[in-house]
Formats: C-alpha cells, sequence, structure tokens
C-alpha cells in the first residue's frame, strides 16, 4: 500500500485560521509518504519513520494512548481517532518517509496525520467523509499532541487538489 498525505501554503489568512477567520491554501509538491504490509504479529502495528531512524510499535488491540517519540503522537492520534470510531486496526509494518520540512509552517504534522489517515482506511476497508477525515487528524494533533490548531492544515492535506486554492471559513 503506499498512501500520501499533501502539505500546503497559505496565500491569504494566516493566524486568522484558528481564530475563525477565512484562509486559502494551497497544496505543494511536498509529499508524507507510507508503505505498508501486513503485519506478522497479532494485534501489532510497526511504524519506522526513514528520516528519525526511530520504530515505534503499538498494540492495537488496546487503546492506543501518548507516548514517545514526539512524531508518534500525531500517528497515535490518528489510531486512536479510528478505534474511538468502531474501527479495529490490523497488524501492519509501516515505513514511513516525509518530504516535508519539521517546523516550516509546511503541514508537516497534518501530512503526517492525513497520510495515516488514508493508511488506516485503506487496510481496514472503512473509508471516511474527507471532512470527518479532517476532523480525525485535527483530533489527533489536539488530543495527542497538545497542539491547538485550527483545522486549514488538515482540509487542505485532505481536499487539497493540484493547481487549487481552497477558501475555508
Amino acid at each position: 500500500m503506499d498512501r500520501r498525505g499533501a502539505r500546503r501554503v497559505n496565500h491569504i489568512g494566516e493566524h486568522t485560521d484558528y481564530n475563525d477567520g477565512f484562509v486559502l491554501p494551497m497544496a505543494i509538491e511536498r509529499y508524507a509518504v507510507m508503505a505498508a504490509d501486513m503485519g506478522t504479529s497479532p494485534d501489532t502495528v510497526i511504524f519506522f519513520d526513514v528520516q528519525a531512524k526511530q520504530t515505534v510499535i503499538f498494540d492495537a488491540a488496546k487503546p492506543v494512548a501518548e507516548g514517545t517519540p514526539k512524531w508518534s503522537n500525531y500517528v497515535r492520534g490518528v489510531l486512536a481517532g479510528f478505534q474511538n470510531r468502531g474501527i479495529k486496526i490490523r497488524p501492519l509494518d509501516v515505513v514511513l518517509l516525509s518530504t516535508v520540512p519539521l517546523g516550516g509552517g509546511l503541514s508537516s504534522s497534518a501530512a503526517l496525520e492525513v497520510c495515516a489517515a488514508t493508511l488506516i482506511e485503506t487496510a481496514t476497508g472503512k473509508v471516511l467523509d474527507p471532512v470527518e477525515k479532517a476532523l480525525l487528524a485535527q483530533e489527533a494533533e489536539h488530543d495527542f499532541a497538545g497542539v491547538p490548531c485550527g483545522i486549514m492544515d488538515q482540509f487542505i492535506s485532505v481536499l487539497g487538489q493540484e493547481g487549487h486554492l481552497l477558501l475555508l471559513d
């Protein structure tokens, strides 16, 4: 499986996103990508981050909780969001690579969240409505990463189309 999460730049309204104003983001040619195979251990989900050279192991039979390393909380929040919706996570071995610069204001966290959500959709066969997927990703960021972000980054990561802006209110 190969699942990508988009990233963005914003044309207007950078800080109005989390203050209930208009924003006009667009996707750019950076990405987060995950490739996966069915896992070999029951209820075990393994994520390997190529750049950080770190492995995180989840027991999908138990409720997912916050943990370390820090980047894993974005993925943990997505897995928890699926669990909270009654969707059983299958055993998976996942490798992750992102070309979105960390901390550069280009939605690296949203790209990771949306990429993970798209991968889980594919693995489980349970496709979320695009708006629900964006909201699930935002919940992951709020509840697991502790970032009180708006919805712009997740919306453009889910709904962005090449050559188009996305007006959000």
